[in-house]
């Protein structure tokens, strides 16, 4: 039976991939204070004749850890973050990122990193209890996954195709209201072979309210998991463009 459940996750899977494709591009390579940023293009494309939604967030990105794989989650658990998950493998082998409660950063900029948050934070307690007010919602977790998940829905038409940038900081992953830092400890002078990857969990879609559901009744809510492929990138922390 285990087996069973394996193989049709497996199919699930394969069958959705081919839906929507995700391809990247390396289009360019910044030097920060905190080593390089790899600036990605990715294309979502739906190769269907059906309107899907898709939550994902297209600026952030978060670190790669075990059990991230939609196949890897047979029993589906709630997934709340909606970033896309940067994957990297050394000599064929998928790196685990690590995490932090305080970026890697000097103390100058983690002052006034906490001064700055301090001020957004309380903005996004002013903007939630709005939202909570506009939308009937009377428990604060809730209203906050169905804040995050209605802002951050991709509509695709029938064969459309969006593109997009994103930067890869290995240094410092930007990840969407995380309470850790993630970040990839990469030796010098690395080959790696990147991609990006995306696991939605149908769960998710409770965190919306019925009048949301309605105004997407038109629209496949997209489950499952989005692979893009995988480009070649080269880390030197030293050695990045002027």
């Amino acid at each position: 039976m285990q087996k069973t459940y394996i193989l049709l996750a497996i199919l699930l899977g394969c069958l959705l991939h081919s839906q929507i494709k995700m391809k990247i591009n390396l289009i360019g390579l910044e030097k920060t204070t905190n080593g390089p940023s790899y600036k990605i293009q990715v294309n979502l494309k739906n190769t269907t004749d059906d309107f899907f939604a898709i939550p994902v967030v297209l600026t952030k990105l978060k670190g790669y850890f075990e059990g991230d794989r939609c196949v890897d989650n047979l029993n589906f658990t709630e997934i709340k973050n909606l970033d896309v998950t940067a994957v990297l493998k050394s000599s064929g082998n998928i790196m685990e990122a690590y995490n932090s409660p305080f970026p890697q950063y000097s103390m100058e900029d983690l002052l006034a990193m906490q001064k700055e948050n301090k001020i957004a934070n309380s903005i996004k307690q002013n903007n939630l209890r709005r939202w909570m007010c506009e939308h009937n919602i009377s428990d604060i977790k809730f209203a906050e996954m169905n804040k995050t998940l209605s802002e951050n829905i991709v509509l695709l038409n029938p064969k459309e195709e969006i593109s997009w940038s994103i930067f890869f900081r290995p240094s410092s992953l930007d990840c969407l209201d995380c309470d850790l830092y993630f970040f990839y400890m990469l030796k010098e002078d690395s080959d790696l072979d990147f991609a990006l990857l995306h696991c939605v969990d149908d769960s998710i879609y409770t965190y919306l309210t019925e009048d949301q559901k309605s105004k997407l009744s038109g629209y496949k809510l997209y489950s499952g998991e989005l692979l893009s492929n995988e480009i070649k990138i080269h880390y030197n922390s030293m050695t990045v463009p002027d």
